[in-house]
């Protein structure tokens, strides 16, 4: 098998990159300053 004969998926941004991306910043942004407020140190972060 050489490189050349390997079929890649090209990847496609969604139309709502822009927005899903800036609600997710804003979510993250939103537990570390709670976490931060309540003095626990411990941030877990579960993604897939």
């Amino acid at each position: 098998m050489r490189y050349e004969d390997l079929i890649f998926k090209i990847p496609i941004e969604s139309p709502t990159y822009k927005e899903d991306s800036e609600f997710v910043i804003r979510q993250i942004h939103t537990i570390l300053d709670a976490r931060k407020t309540v003095g626990d140190a411990k941030i877990v972060i579960n993604t897939n």
